[in-house]
């Protein structure tokens, strides 16, 4: 035993003495006495005893021995009659060196245990030791807890250095909700059946040890009962039922569950308002082992902490999967006033209807270390966690697909200053602000070493928001990649100060500031030092850093397209791999010892763990350029399931021979990191376990996603790599035709449902068709129905689906990406034939739209209160009964519309392609292509008191009876305005005017307008396109319309063809520049090339950092 145990002994003894002391002088001594040791004991001399221990009589105290554990049953402490000792644990005494009181309540014990066998002619019933210790040292006992320990049976026999000796012991109870024996909590098999009743019984120093199973705070239903943790106890799961030492459990594999599921089954409203509460505990208090789960405080006063509630505490909180509990602010768990060590916890899937999804901090220091927060839910901020007047202490966290329906995906700060190391940010998403993180008032975050990527927020900041001048955040060594938002693809900053030092950012995307968007006032301090940005395009201005006041002091760093600045370098940084996110410098690479060493801390390390100064000067980026070591990583591996309509085998999913024959079942197997991947053929939706024959009837079911898996069609069914599969080739349809091949009525509802998922939800390379969403009450959607989500769809054909509003698609509260999607002959009874979104945000790349309808408004596609991103989109042969052929957009919809196409798409009344419907939707459209649309009022574009804007547009061979191309209404403030573009040879059936005003007025300059039109420097020549009779509309060499433009206005790098926008210092007319070793080419309008912007999506299988 160590020196310091020894002195914890001696403390521990005059700790004792003087717990006896005070005993013997309470006023009620002898009803505490009676108590522990019955009616009949001999009170003489049990205060002459007593008396004696105070002064340390040794003529007459017992022994007291220190053994291994494992001597006295690997108990703490022990007591032997047959030889008058007292034995603690050695294990015991070295573990709580730190704790005098656990070890002196477990002296006290085993003194009751001597005193009861010299005062008393039989053994008192139950453990009169723990009675006498919590007497003693006033612990309260209710009835309940004094029955039990009547009860509980601590003797046990014991060989000691040869000797057999009869003990009484102190220190672990056993739990198993299975055992059969005495319910006494004495062994495994005497097991208590309830964990409450071991709770009740145990005192400061013992361990519960508790079976696998699942627990519940009571057996009837009262919400407000938990398991309170009593101070000095540690709990541990995991265990099968046979351990003789803690060492041996194995938690992950045998789940120890404690579930607040005390009402109805599946139902979450009668539930524990909390599974556990760890309130009022020192440090030596654990909790380690459990699932908790099934938590929801939803009703006031109880509207915190659905898993686990923390008050003044300091307890430790270790090997956890905290997941499925509720609240209003802190799903997972809430923590007031505490300083908990919390190590190698997974929250996931929580939710609060307020704030802080998985975690609420509120006047608390946590220490995080080790931590998963995955798919956590806040209605408003801290889709992960909430920190209020709270500075944690995070170390290798990793937050993966986290969402808020306000500001912070995965965390939200607030008066707080936590210190961030080792981290990775992976898919969160925020609606508003910060798909990471959100500084709010008085924040000062540190950053550290950490990873940010595929974060995505709606208005601001992809990954991080800064709000306001008591701001400060500071962000060393750390990697940003594909992260995306419209301000600030990275970092938005609203006056507040930055410090971003040797840092990566790279592949973000942004509508301004793909990078750094910054706002602010000459005050306000942001320094960017020793770092790389690098191929961050924005889609309007070209800006990596986007700063209104040009003060963001930018020094020894490599930026894009360079920056006004210090030893600013702007040269390609040469990646080892970026395609594959290996972002280390090659040994040739430009950025090698180009930083400055005065700006860092010399000793730390570098992103991969390596010196952060190789070669006496630093390096810029996250990165150090030395000898390249393998690349740390996450393996994450996904399991793969199998599925094949045709397959004989097992049908288990393992492989193809035994693949699943019904999609269902794989997707009822799969859990998180799964990949699942389906042969071609046709399949249906059905109850999981059924054929389809039973599901027939069952519009209900559909193909419902799940989190954390991604679902591959276009397979053989041989394949042993995914990027073997020709999905284009074998057709994978998923149908809705459930019923009789030639009744529609009878169809699923939904054929795929993709609500309450993240974007760690993916589905690709499939049919889906044959949807109807005809019921009154379930209307939305035939194809795909999403609502509050951000699943990801790639590679679809979306086709021959009915409803109500959104025949393909009905998109609400949602972020969905959308890549290379075909929504084709989809039709609805009123809006948005193709897709409707309803205060949804979609980011839709390189797919196409073709002949869906709408009976009312938005042939193709519908928006309200939405602001959807739409590059390289085909836009052909959509109808609207009413307005918009191919898009409505209304209330507050802002949608941007980059190199795009619409085509022979008609309405019945008003705007044959689009259709803007009043003064709070403000529609962009820049180097796109208006053809051939028609409509009564507005053949191409139709503005009812709407603001929108075109910049290098091409509107032609439009016709309407009035207004062939632009029709505005409005009054005096509706002026929509048109630059760089091209009105050419659209049709007005009532006069020749192509851009019609009724009280409005449609600024027009720039741009070649036939007829001529009053504006800025317009012209009215023949365009010369190349072929416009074959819809080729490039500009010929000698067309009037080159350098012609205002570059002023030019918003994006590249025009409809992929070529550069500004060829010969002076932007063209229209959609093309001017190429001249393309420009005569035969190439068409429909031929699109790769996207500039590359979108990410899928569940990534390796991220550069080591947890």
């Amino acid at each position: 035993m160590n020196l310091k145990a020894n002195q914890i002994l001696g403390q521990s003894l005059d700790l004792t003495k003087q717990y006896l002391t005070d005993f013997v002088n309470y006023p009620e001594l002898n009803q505490d006495l009676v108590l522990t040791f019955g009616e009949g004991f001999d009170r003489s001399q049990c205060l002459s005893l007593l008396q004696s221990l105070i002064d340390s009589n040794f003529r007459t105290l017992p022994q007291l021995k220190i053994v291994a554990s494992e001597a006295i049953n690997y108990a703490h402490g022990a007591y032997s009659f047959n030889n008058n000792t007292i034995y603690l644990s050695q294990e015991f005494l070295i573990n709580n060196v730190d704790n005098i009181d656990a070890v002196a309540q477990v002296l006290i014990a085993e003194i009751g245990h001597y005193l009861d066998w010299q005062i008393n002619l039989e053994d008192a019933p139950g453990d009169e030791g723990d009675i006498f210790a919590a007497l003693v040292t006033r612990k309260e006992l209710d009835v309940n807890q004094l029955n039990l320990l009547k009860t509980q049976d601590d003797r046990v026999t014991v060989e000691i250095a040869g000797e057999k000796l009869s003990i009484e012991q102190t220190g672990i109870i056993y739990v198993d909700v299975n055992a059969t024996g005495k319910n006494n909590g004495s062994s495994w098999i005497n097991a208590y059946q309830d964990l409450q009743d071991a709770i009740a019984v145990a005192q400061s120093g013992d361990e519960i040890w508790v079976a696998d199973g699942t627990y519940y705070p009571t057996t009837e239903t009262d919400r407000n009962l938990s398991f309170q943790i009593p101070n000095g106890v540690k709990l541990y799961g995991g265990f099968v039922g046979d351990e003789t030492k803690l060492a041996q459990r194995d938690w992950q594999k045998n789940s120890t569950i404690l579930s607040g599921e005390i009402g109805k089954i599946n139902d979450n409203s009668d539930n524990s308002y909390h599974v556990v509460d760890v309130s009022n505990l020192s440090q030596d208090s654990i909790l380690d082992g459990f699932v908790i789960t099934g938590g929801n405080a939803n009703k006031h006063p109880v509207t915190s902490g659905g898993g686990i509630t923390s008050d003044r505490s300091k307890a430790t909180l270790t090997n956890l999967i905290i997941q499925d509990n509720a609240a209003s602010y802190g799903g997972g768990m809430y923590v007031n006033e505490s300083q908990l060590s919390i190590k190698n916890v997974i929250f996931e899937e929580n939710f609060a209807t307020h704030d802080g999804g998985g975690l609420y901090s509120n006047d608390s220091n946590l220490n995080l270390k080790k931590i998963v927060f995955n798919s956590n839910y806040a209605s408003d901020s801290g889709g992960a966690i909430y920190n209020y007047n709270s500075s944690p202490l995070l170390h290798k966290v990793k937050l993966q697909s986290n969402h808020s329906g306000e500001d912070g995906g995965a965390i939200y700060n607030y008066n707080s200053s936590p210190h961030l190391t080792k981290m990775l940010f992976l898919n969160n998403t925020a609606i508003n602000h910060g798909g990471a993180v959100f500084n709010g008032y008085s924040s000062s975050p540190i950053i550290k070493n950490s990873i940010f990527r595929s974060n995505i927020a709606n208005v601001a900041g992809g990954s991080i928001y800064n709000n306001g001048a008591t701001v400060d955040l500071s962000v060393i060594n750390s990697l940003f990649t594909q992260n995306i938002s419209q301000f600030g693809g990275v970092i938005y900053n609203d006056h507040n100060s930055l410090h971003l030092i040797n840092s990566t950012l790279v592949d973000n995307l942004g509508r301004y500031g793909a990078a750094i968007e910054s706002e602010g006032n000459q005050n306000t301090i942001r320094n960017i030092n020793n770092s790389i940005l690098w191929h961050n395009p924005s889609v309007m201005g070209n800006h990596s850093i986007a700063d209104l006041l040009e003060d963001t002091l930018v020094s020894y760093s490599l930026v894009e397209g360079s920056y006004l600045g210090v030893n600013i370098l702007d040269q390609d940084p040469l990646f080892v791999d970026a395609n594959n996110f290996d972002f280390r410098l090659t040994a040739d690479s430009p950025a090698l010892n180009q930083g400055n060493n005065d700006l860092i801390n010399q000793s730390s390390l570098d992103l991969a763990g390596n010196s952060r100064i190789a070669n006496h000067i630093v390096d810029l980026g996250a990165y150090e350029g030395i000898e390249l070591p393998p690349q740390p990583t996450i393996e994450t591996n996904p399991t793969i399931i199998y599925v094949n309509a045709n397959a004989t085998g097992n049908n288990n999913g393992t492989s193809w021979l035994n693949a699943y024959t019904n999609l269902q079942d794989a997707l009822a197997s799969a859990k998180f990191n799964s990949q699942i991947w389906v042969a071609a053929g046709t399949y249906k939706p059905s109850q999981s376990g059924l054929g389809e024959a039973e599901a027939l009837s069952d519009r209900n079911v559909s193909f419902q996603l799940k989190n954390g898996v991604a679902i591959y069609g276009g397979f053989i069914g041989n394949e042993t790599k995914l990027e073997q599969r020709d999905w284009q080739k074998n057709f994978t349809i998923l149908s809705g035709e459930i019923g009789n091949l030639s009744e529609q009525n009878d169809n699923s509802y939904h054929v795929v449902n993709a609500s309450g998922t993240t974007n760690s939800a993916i589905i690709d390379g499939f049919t889906i068709t044959s949807g109807n969403a005809n019921n009154s009450s379930d209307n939305f959607g035939g194809g795909i129905y999403s609502e509050q989500s951000q699943a990801i769809f790639a590679n679809l054909i979306v086709k021959n689906n009915y409803a109500f509003d959104g025949g393909g698609l009905y998109s609400s509260d949602s972020f969905n990406q959308l890549y290379n999607v075909n929504f084709a002959n989809n039709i609805v009874n009123h809006n948005g034939g193709g897709v409707y979104t309803n205060n949804s945000h979609l980011i839709i790349s390189n797919s196409s739209f073709g002949q869906n309808h709408a009976e009312g408004d938005g042939g193709a596609l519908f928006n309200y209160n939405s602001n959807p991103i739409l590059t390289k989109i085909n836009f052909s042969n959509n109808t609207a009964a009413d307005e918009g052929g191919a898009i409505f957009n209304d209330y507050q919809s802002n949608p941007f519309i980059i190199n795009s196409v619409f085509r022979a798409n008609a309405s019945i009344a008003s705007g044959g392609a689009i259709f803007n419907h009043g003064s709070t939707v403000d529609a962009k459209y820049v180097n796109t292509i208006f053809d051939t649309n028609n409509s009564e009022l507005g053949g191409a574009i139709y503005n009812y008191y709407s603001n929108s804007s075109g910049i290098n547009n091409t509107l032609i061979n439009n016709q309407a009876k009035s207004g062939a191309a632009v029709y505005t209404e409005g009054d005096e403030e509706t002026k929509p305005v048109f630059t760089n573009s091209i009105f050419w040879d659209n049709q007005d059936q009532v006069d020749s005017t192509l851009i019609v005003n009724q009280d409005a007025n449609t600024i027009v300059n720039y741009s070649i307008v036939e007829g001529d039109y009053l504006g800025k420097e317009n012209l009215n020549s023949d365009p010369l396109f190349v072929d416009a009779a074959t819809g080729n509309f490039r500009l010929q060499a000698n067309s009037p319309g080159i350098d012609a433009g205002n570059n002023v206005f030019v918003t994006t790098e590249i025009d409809l063809a992929g070529n550069q926008r500004i060829i010969n210092q002076t932007v063209d007319l229209g959609a093309y520049e001017y190429f001249p070793s393309v420009a005569e080419t035969t190439a068409n309008l429909w031929d699109f090339e790769q996207d500039q912007i590359a979108l990410s999506y899928g569940v990534d299988s390796t991220v550069a950092l080591l947890i």
